[in-house]
C-alpha cells in the first residue's frame, strides 16, 4: 500500500496533478489486483476522512486519469483508402507527436527554436530550419509580458518593431529578426529581454487595425493566438523514410512498403535512438504514392488545426503544429517520389536536367556535365511537363505522353496511369461504330481529364505541401550519403579494385587486411571482405575507407588505384563530419569541393567509364547543394532509418524496453568515423592507421606518413635564440609509446627575403615568405593531435622550399619541376585556422577531357 504521507506535496507527480491522484492510480491500475469504480471511490472517502488535503472527486479524478491517457498515449492506428484501391493502416503523426512532448528523455533533446549558432549539427541549425515563413516558430514566450508572434507588431526601445523570425543565437534563448515598420528593408537583431510590450499589449491601445507589409495587409494580430487560447505554439519540422522492405524474418522476399516519421527538431544525440522513429504505415499492398497521399492528409490536417501535447517540462499543455522537413529513402525510391523517369532513364537525375543518349554520356561534354549539377529542376517545370503529358494523352496518339515523359525525365506513375486511361478511353470511342466524330470525341476526353484533375488522381500527392509549407519535390528528397557514397561510389570502386587483382594479390591483400590496425573501427574480416566483396553493407565499406588505401599500397598495385582510394577516403570522410562551424562553412565547403573533383579526376584516371554508366556518380555532385540546405548530411541519412527496419519486425515492446534499460545512448555519442572516434569531443586522440606505424589519421580527416608535411596546432620555436617561429613541419617518422601516438618532425622554418638597399622589406610579407628545412638539432617529437591538416606537397619540392600564400601554395626553386594539384593543401577546413588558405579546384572540364582521352584511348 502506498504511504501517501511520506510523499513530497512538493514533488512533481507529471503526468498527474498531485500525489493524491498518483497515488490512487497506482493503486487502482495494479496489474495484479486492479481496483473496481466501487473501491476506488472507498479509496478516495477513507482519504477524505484522514484529513489527507486536496482529495478529488471521484467525478474529477476519472477525468484527470483521461487526460493523462489522452496525453500520452498515441493514437489509435486508422485506415486509409488509396487513390489505387488499396487499404493501409496508419498510426497519426499527432500521437506520435504527444509521445515526444510528453516523453522525459526526447523532450529534453527538442530544440523548438531554429539556431544561429557556431556549432552546426542538427537540423534547427540549417538554412532550410528558416528558409520559409511558414515553417518558422511562431511564438516566443516573454515570461510576465506573456506571447510574442511573428507577423505581429512589438514594442522595443528602438520604436515599435514588426517580427518575422525567432532564432536561438550564442548566450541567449530566443532572438528576433524584425523589419523596422518605417523603413521595410531595415533588418535589426535584438534579443527578447529588450521587448517591452508584445503585440497583444500594444493592440489594446492602438486604434491600428492592420499592419502594411511587402505590399500586404496583415491583421494586427496573429490568428494563432486566437487558435492557441493561451498556450505556447510551436512548430515542428518531421523527416519521413520510405524503403521497401521484407516482411519475413526468413529469406523469402515478402515486399512491403514501410514509412517511418522522425522529429527532426531533435539534437544529434537523441535523433540516434530507436524511440526517437516512429513507424507510420507499413502495408504489403499499398504503393508508396498512396502512403504519401496517407501522409499529405496528416500534414495537411497539421497546417490547418494543429494538435494539443502535454508537455512535460513546460508542465502545461502546448499547441503544435508540424511540417514535412524532408523525405529520406534510396535513390530509386526518390525518383519515384520525386516524378523522376529513374535510374535507368536518359535524364535520371531529379535535381537537375543532366542526361541524354549514351553517345552524349560518353562525349568529353556528357562527361563534363556529368560532375556538376546542371540547370535546377523546378516545381513548376514538373507540373509544366505533366500537364503537357496529360495534353498529349486527351488527342488520342500513342505513345505521344510517354515520348515526352523520356525526352524531359519527368515521369509520374499516377501521371502516367491517368494518361494510359485518357488514351484507352479515346481508342475505345473511335473503334465504337456508333460513337461520336473525332473532334467530339477530344471533347468528351477533355472533360474526363478535368474530372481526374478535380479528383487529385492526376499527379504526386506531394505536390499539395508545396502550396501549403513549400515542401519541393526537387529540393526535399536530399542526396543521401549512404546510399549514394558508401553503397554507391565506394562500392563501384570496390567492386573494380577486385577485378583488377589476381588470385595471389587478393590473398596478399588479405593478409595485409588482417595486420591493419583496426582501432575505432571494430572488427574486420578480411578474408569475408575479399571474397564476397560484391555483397558488403554500410559498416563495412566504412571499414573500407579507412584500410584499403594502405592495404593496396603494400601489394604494389597501380598508383592509380591507391590515389582514387585516398581521394575516396577522403571524400566520404568529409560528406560524413557530424559537426561543422559556421564560422569556416565558406572553407569547408571549398574543401569538399575540391576532394569532390579530386574523386572525380582520380576516378576518371582509373574507371572513367563508370562515370557515363552509373547515375548516382553524377548525383554526388549534388551532395554539396544539400550540405548547404541541411548543415551536416548525416542529419539526412538512412542509416538510423535503415536499422529501424530490425525494430519494425521484432515485437512492437522491444523498442521501448531498450530504452529504459539502457541510458548509453543518450549519455554518451559515439562516432566511428573511418578510424576516427569522437566522444562528445572529449578528446582528439588520433588512431593508428596501419601496423609498422606507416599512417596516422589526423583531425582533419587526413591520413599522414613519413615525409609528409602537416599544418600544427601551435608553434614551434628555433632553438638558436632567434626569435623564429613556425606551424610547418614535415613528418620524419610516427612512434607510439604507451598505447600514444606521436611524430618526430623536422621544422620547417620560415625564410624572409633579403632585405632591399634601404634596408626595408616587401610590406607583403605572406607573398614572400618561403621554408628552409630544419637541421637534426631541430627536430621534435609531438603528440600527433598536434597536426591539425596535412600539405600534401612531395619531398622535392620541400627540400626546394615552398611558399605560403593566401590563395594557394607557390612553389620556389627549380623552374623546370612541375607540381600537380597533389601540391596543395587537402583540408581547408583545419588548415584555414591556421593560414586562412583555400585551395585550387580542379574545373569539370578537366576532368571531362581527361576521362574522354582515357576512353578514347
Amino acid at each position: 500500500m502506498v504511504d501517501i504521507s511520506s510523499l513530497d506535496e512538493t514533488q512533481d507527480y507529471s503526468p498527474f496533478p498531485d500525489r493524491v491522484t498518483f497515488a490512487v492510480a497506482f493503486i487502482a491500475n495494479h496489474p495484479r489486483r486492479p481496483l473496481s469504480r466501487s473501491q476506488i471511490k472507498s479509496v478516495l472517502l477513507v482519504l477524505r476522512l484522514l484529513n489527507v488535503a486536496n482529495v478529488p472527486s471521484y467525478t474529477r479524478y476519472k477525468a484527470s486519469i483521461k487526460d493523462v491517457r489522452q496525453r500520452h498515449v498515441s493514437a489509435k492506428p486508422q485506415s486509409f483508402d488509396g487513390m489505387e484501391g488499396h487499404t493501409l493502416y496508419f498510426k497519426p503523426i499527432k500521437g506520435l507527436l504527444r509521445s515526444d512532448f510528453g516523453n522525459p528523455v526526447m523532450r529534453a533533446g527538442l530544440q523548438l527554436y531554429s539556431r544561429r549558432q557556431e556549432t552546426i549539427n542538427t537540423y534547427m541549425d540549417s538554412r532550410m530550419a528558416e528558409s520559409d515563413v511558414r515553417i518558422r516558430p511562431p511564438m516566443v514566450d516573454l515570461g510576465e509580458r506573456g506571447h510574442a508572434y511573428i507577423h505581429e507588431v512589438v514594442c522595443h526601445e528602438a520604436g515599435l518593431l514588426f517580427v518575422t523570425a525567432w532564432y536561438r543565437a550564442e548566450g541567449c534563448e530566443a532572438h528576433q529578426h524584425p523589419y523596422h515598420l518605417s523603413v521595410g528593408s531595415d533588418v535589426l537583431q535584438i534579443p527578447t529581454s529588450s521587448i517591452t510590450q508584445s503585440g497583444k499589449e500594444l493592440s489594446y491601445r492602438n486604434s491600428a487595425t492592420h499592419v502594411l507589409y511587402q505590399n500586404k495587409q496583415l491583421p494586427l494580430l496573429n490568428r494563432l493566438r486566437k487558435v492557441a487560447q493561451g498556450r505556447p505554439v510551436y512548430n515542428v519540422p518531421m523527416f519521413a523514410f520510405l524503403d521497401d522492405m521484407s516482411g519475413a524474418v526468413s529469406k523469402r522476399w515478402n515486399k512491403h512498403n514501410v514509412c517511418v516519421v522522425q522529429n527532426a527538431a531533435l539534437d544529434l544525440d537523441t535523433m540516434k535512438l530507436d524511440a526517437s522513429l516512429k513507424l507510420f504505415t507499413a502495408s504489403n499492398d499499398a504503393t508508396p504514392q498512396e502512403i504519401c497521399q496517407a501522409l499529405t492528409q496528416e500534414f495537411e490536417s497539421f497546417h490547418r488545426d494543429g494538435t494539443v501535447c502535454w508537455d512535460v517540462e513546460l508542465q502545461e499543455s502546448v499547441l503544435v503544429f508540424a511540417h514535412l522537413a524532408a523525405i529520406l529513402s534510396d535513390n530509386p525510391m526518390a525518383a519515384e517520389l520525386a516524378s523522376n523517369i529513374g535510374m535507368k532513364g536518359m535524364y535520371s537525375c531529379r535535381c537537375c536536367v543532366f542526361g541524354g543518349n549514351k553517345e552524349y554520356k560518353a562525349s568529353e561534354q556528357g562527361l563534363v556535365a556529368a560532375t556538376k549539377p546542371g540547370q535546377p529542376r523546378t516545381m513548376h517545370t514538373l507540373r509544366e511537363d505533366l500537364n503537357k503529358q496529360l495534353d498529349l494523352a486527351t488527342t488520342g496518339l500513342k505513345g505521344a505522353w510517354s515520348s515526352q515523359a523520356k525526352s524531359t525525365g519527368v515521369k509520374d506513375k499516377l501521371t502516367s496511369a491517368a494518361c494510359k486511361m485518357l488514351v484507352d478511353e479515346f481508342e475505345a470511342r473511335r473503334h465504337d461504330e456508333d460513337g461520336p466524330e473525332e473532334d467530339d470525341i477530344e471533347e468528351e476526353i477533355n472533360v474526363l481529364k478535368q474530372q481526374v484533375i478535380e479528383d487529385q488522381r492526376h499527379w504526386n500527392p506531394l505536390f499539395k505541401l508545396f502550396d501549403l509549407t513549400g515542401f519541393d519535390v526537387t529540393k526535399h528528397l536530399a542526396c543521401e550519403i549512404l546510399q549514394t557514397v558508401l553503397l554507391g561510389t565506394v562500392k563501384y570502386l570496390n567492386r573494380a579494385t577486385m577485378k583488377l587483382l589476381s588470385e595471389g594479390q587478393k590473398k596478399e591483400l588479405v593478409a595485409w587486411l588482417t595486420e591493419a590496425n583496426t582501432q575505432g573501427i571494430g572488427q574486420l574480416q578480411a578474408g569475408y571482405l575479399v571474397k564476397h566483396s560484391g555483397s558488403l553493407v554500410e559498416r563495412e565499406m566504412k571499414q573500407l575507407c579507412q584500410v584499403m588505401p594502405w592495404a593496396l599500397q603494400q601489394i604494389k598495385v597501380d598508383p592509380n588505384v591507391v590515389e582514387v582510394w585516398r581521394a575516396q577516403a577522403i571524400l566520404a570522410a568529409g560528406l560524413h563530419s557530424p559537426t561543422l562551424q559556421r564560422s569556416s562553412m565558406t572553407q569547408w565547403k571549398d574543401h569538399l569541393k575540391c576532394a569532390l573533383h579530386r574523386f572525380y579526376m582520380a576516378f576518371a584516371t582509373f574507371n572513367p567509364r563508370c562515370i557515363t554508366l552509373k547515375p548516382k556518380m553524377h548525383l554526388l555532385s549534388h551532395a554539396l547543394e544539400d550540405l548547404d540546405r541541411y548543415g551536416t548530411l548525416p542529419v539526412v541519412s538512412t542509416e538510423r532509418f535503415e536499422g529501424f527496419n530490425a525494430i519494425t519486425l521484432r515485437r512492437p515492446g522491444r523498442m521501448i524496453n531498450r530504452l529504459l534499460n539502457s541510458t548509453k545512448h543518450s549519455k554518451k555519442a559515439m562516432v566511428k568515423l573511418y578510424g576516427i572516434s569522437i566522444h562528445l569531443k572529449e578528446t582528439l586522440e588520433p588512431k593508428a592507421f596501419a601496423p609498422g606505424d606507416a599512417f596516422v589519421h589526423i583531425e582533419s580527416g587526413d591520413c599522414v606518413e613519413a615525409e609528409d608535411c602537416v599544418i600544427l596546432r601551435e608553434r614551434l620555436k628555433k632553438n638558436q635564440g632567434t626569435e623564429l617561429y613556425t606551424k610547418a613541419a614535415k613528418i620524419k617518422r610516427v612512434l607510439t609509446a604507451e598505447d600514444q601516438c606521436m611524430l618526430e618532425l623536422v621544422p620547417l622554418w620560415p625564410r624572409l627575403p633579403e632585405p632591399d638597399v634601404d634596408g626595408s622589406r616587401d610590406h607583403d610579407i605572406a607573398e614572400q615568405i618561403s621554408f628552409d628545412t630544419g637541421s637534426e638539432e631541430d627536430v621534435v617529437v609531438v603528440h600527433a593531435t598536434q597536426a591539425v591538416a596535412k600539405a600534401n606537397v612531395n619531398h622535392n619540392c620541400v627540400e626546394q622550399g615552398y611558399r605560403i600564400v593566401v590563395k594557394s601554395i607557390r612553389h620556389a626553386g627549380d623552374p623546370g619541376n612541375v607540381c600537380t594539384n597533389d601540391c596543395l593543401f587537402r583540408s581547408a577546413y583545419s588548415s584555414t585556422a591556421a593560414y586562412g588558405l583555400q585551395v585550387d579546384i580542379i574545373s569539370s572540364e578537366e576532368i571531362g577531357s581527361t576521362a574522354f582521352s582515357i576512353m578514347e584511348a
